[in-house]
């Protein structure tokens, strides 16, 4: 559902701004979400997230925020 995808992606831009909810080392990271934390390991194909959003789709809100914290994927331009 796009609504679903959208809202995502919103979560992930205030996270990804809220440097608080990230702890990082190496190829671990723990991001803290609005529902609890969330455990990322780095992959070669990028961050994995032990969310069920991400078991599903391959991405999820805390991954995206996380890429985008450290750089691995451009961030958003702030409007």
């Amino acid at each position: 559902m796009l609504s679903d995808r959208i809202n995502k992606i919103a979560k992930a831009r205030q996270y990804a701004l809220e440097a608080e909810r990230f702890t990082i080392a190496g190829d671990q990271a723990l991001v803290r979400g609005d529902q609890g934390e969330h455990h990322l390991s780095r992959r070669p194909a990028g961050w994995e997230c032990d969310c069920d959003y991400f078991r599903r789709h391959g991405w999820c809100a805390h991954t995206l925020a996380l890429e985008w914290r450290t750089g691995d994927r451009p961030s958003l331009a702030h409007n």
